[in-house]
C-alpha cells in the first residue's frame, strides 16, 4: 500500500505544479511548504548537538492538541528544544507558536527527508495524520514515533481496509487513543503499544480559559452581557439558515441580546452579515467596536462583534449558544462554549470532532438539518429554564472530566523514554 501512495504522489505532483500557476492557494501552499523545510532544515542545524523533540499538527484542533503536549513537554523537560509542524494553511502565524521551531510540512515524498539527521529522540502526530515517509525515515534515526490523542470512525476507509492501511502504522512505537470507541477502530490497524489515554485537546481547551487576556475596555463591554444567545463562527451558509427565524428569538426573549461573531471579521464579511440581517428585518444591530457600546447596549438586539479574542471570554456569560461550521462543512470549536456551560446548538456535519461527538452522545449538543427546526429547539429550550440550567451544569462537569489526557500519556508513553533528559 506505502507503493501505491508513493505513486500516486508522484503522479499526481505534476499537476499540483501547474495548478499553482493558476491557483492562489495552491501557490501559497506550494511556496509555505518550500519555507517549511527551509525551516525544519534550519531547525536541525541550530540543534545539531541536541537531542530535539517534533510535534506535528495537521490543523488548528491538532494544534491544540499538540499545544497541550508541549506545554507538559517543557515543564518536565525544558532543556528540550522542540519543533511544531502544522500542514493545513488554516494555522494562521505561525510565529506565534511558542516552541524552538515552527513550520508547514513539506509534502510526504519517499526523496523528500534525505536531511533529516539523528536530533530527533521523539516525534509525535495527533488525530489521524499519518505520513509513512516520514516515519519511516525518522524510526531509521532511532527516533520514537507516537500517534497521541487518536481518533477515526469505523466507517473509515482505513478501518474498512484495515489489511491495506496496517503497513501505515508499523513505524509507530505506540497510540494512545481518545476512548474505548477508538480503541477498537484502531486495534485493527495497530496492536503493537496501543492504549487508552484521551484527548489532549481538553486540557488545551482549559488552558486557554484559565490564561486568557482581554483588555480592560473589552472587559466592561463584556459586563454589559448577561444570558445572552450566542451564534458564533458564522458562515455564509450559516447566515441563510438563521435568520430568516431570528425574529423568532428576539420576540419570545425581548431581555436577551444576540451576539453574533462572524467567522471572518474583514469588512467585506462585517458588511455581508449586517446585509443578511436586514434582508430579514432586523435592523436594530451594534458593532462591539462601537465607542459609545456601553452606553448604546441596552438599545439593541443584536451585537456583531467585530474583533477576535472576544468569544471564549463571552461563553461565560451564555448558557446557550449556535456553533458555525455544520452546515456547509464541519463543525467549529464546541469544546470552549461547553467548559463554560453554554449549551451548542449546530447544523449536522459534526462527526469530525470528537469533541462534538462526545456532546452529542450525551445529549449536551443538539444538531439540526436546518435553521428552522433549530431555532425553534433554541427557542424551547430557553424557555425551559430549569433544564437549560442542568444542562449548563452537566456539559461544564462532562468537559472537565476529560481533561488530564496529556499527563496520562506522558506517562504511559513518555516518562521512561525521556527520564535521561531532563
Amino acid at each position: 500500500m506505502i507503493f501505491l501512495y508513493n505513486l500516486i504522489l508522484i503522479v499526481l505532483y505534476p499537476f499540483f505544479l501547474i495548478s499553482t500557476l493558476f491557483n492562489k492557494k495552491l501557490k501559497e501552499f506550494y511556496l509555505t511548504r518550500k519555507e517549511g523545510k527551509k525551516r525544519i532544515q534550519e531547525f536541525i542545524q541550530n540543534y545539531k548537538n541536541q537531542k530535539a523533540i517534533w510535534l506535528h499538527a495537521s490543523s488548528v484542533g491538532e494544534l491544540d492538541q499538540a499545544l497541550a503536549i508541549f506545554r507538559i513537554l517543557k515543564s518536565k523537560h525544558s532543556n528540550i528544544p522542540i519543533l511544531i509542524t502544522v500542514f493545513s494553511l488554516s494555522v494562521k502565524n505561525l510565529d506565534k507558536i511558542p516552541s524552538e521551531g515552527k513550520a508547514y510540512l513539506p509534502i510526504d515524498f519517499f526523496w523528500q527527508w534525505k536531511f533529516i539527521q539523528d536530533n530527533f529522540v521523539l516525534f509525535i502526530t495527533f488525530t489521524w495524520d499519518v505520513y509513512p515517509n516520514l516515519l519511516r525515515i525518522l524510526k531509521k534515526k532511532n527516533c520514537h514515533n507516537f500517534l497521541c490523542s487518536a481518533a477515526i470512525e469505523e466507517d473509515s476507509y482505513r478501518v474498512k481496509w484495515s489489511f491495506l492501511f496496517r503497513s501505515f502504522y508499523k513505524n509507530f512505537d505506540g497510540i494512545g487513543v481518545v476512548d474505548e470507541y477508538n480503541y477498537n477502530n484502531f486495534i485493527k490497524l495497530f496492536n503493537k503499544n496501543l492504549k487508552i489515554t484521551g484527548d489532549s485537546r481538553y486540557d488545551s481547551i482549559v488552558y486557554k480559559l484559565e490564561n486568557q487576556k482581554i483588555s480592560e475596555e473589552d472587559k466592561k463591554k463584556l459586563e454589559c452581557a448577561k444570558d445572552i444567545i450566542i451564534l458564533a463562527s458564522t458562515y455564509k451558509e450559516c447566515d441563510k439558515q438563521l435568520y430568516p427565524y431570528l425574529e423568532n428569538l428576539i420576540v419570545e426573549f425581548p431581555k436577551r441580546k444576540i451576539w453574533i461573531f462572524p467567522h471572518h471579521i474583514n469588512e467585506e464579511r462585517l458588511k455581508e452579515t449586517k446585509e443578511y440581517l436586514k434582508k430579514y428585518n432586523i435592523k436594530n444591530v451594534l458593532f462591539f467596536s462601537d465607542k459609545e457600546f456601553i452606553n448604546k447596549y441596552n438599545q439593541y438586539n443584536i451585537i456583531i462583534v467585530d474583533k477576535l479574542g472576544i468569544l471564549a471570554y463571552a461563553y461565560r456569560f451564555s448558557k446557550i449558544c449556535y456553533v458555525g461550521g455544520a452546515f456547509h462543512h464541519r463543525v467549529h470549536n464546541t469544546g470552549e462554549p461547553a467548559a463554560c456551560g453554554s449549551i451548542p446548538f449546530t447544523g449536522p456535519n459534526i462527526f469530525s470532532s470528537p469533541v462534538a461527538i462526545l456532546l452529542w452522545k450525551n445529549q449536551l449538543l443538539f444538531r439540526f438539518a436546518n435553521g428552522k427546526d433549530l431555532i425553534q429547539n433554541m427557542t424551547s429550550l430557553l424557555k425551559n429554564q430549569e433544564q437549560l440550567n442542568f444542562k449548563s451544569e452537566r456539559i461544564k462537569e462532562l468537559l472537565w472530566n476529560q481533561t488530564g489526557s496529556s499527563k496520562k500519556f506522558y506517562e504511559e508513553f513518555l516518562e521512561n523514554l525521556l527520564k535521561n533528559y531532563r
